[in-house]
């Protein structure tokens, strides 16, 4: 595995360190199974494209690890507005038990950033 360090690296992950569920105070839940597939519920996509109007989708899915960007790519099955499929990208920040998956609200050049924590 290569490993580059940028402003949100604290080291080296693996798929067992992202394994496991993710929610977001506002409902949001992302399951990263070890295998490869997920799970959303509540997944906010309003973020990505303005003809979403907010929405939210639950729906199996699969995922990857990219970790020269310390990125999640997800490929969800079912997407906004009937669309089949819809993918996006989470990523890390942290490591271990601090690991907390994140996306921006908007552009990605201001701030929110939509966080995902790890469900113990």
């Amino acid at each position: 595995m290569i490993a580059v360090a940028c402003a949100d690296d604290a080291g080296p992950l693996t798929i067992h360190d992202l394994s496991g569920q993710w929610e977001n105070s506002k409902g949001g839940i992302i399951e990263l199974r070890a295998g490869g597939s997920l799970f959303v519920s509540e997944f906010p996509v309003g973020w990505h494209t303005s003809s979403t109007g907010g929405a939210r989708l639950t729906s199996p899915g699969s995922w990857r690890y990219e970790d020269t960007t310390r990125d999640v790519h997800l490929s969800i099955d079912r997407g906004p507005d009937g669309l089949t499929g819809f993918a996006c990208t989470v990523s890390v920040r942290g490591a271990g038990k601090d690991a907390r998956l994140y996306t921006y609200l908007g552009d990605p050049d201001s701030e929110p950033r939509y966080y995902f924590d790890r469900v113990p």
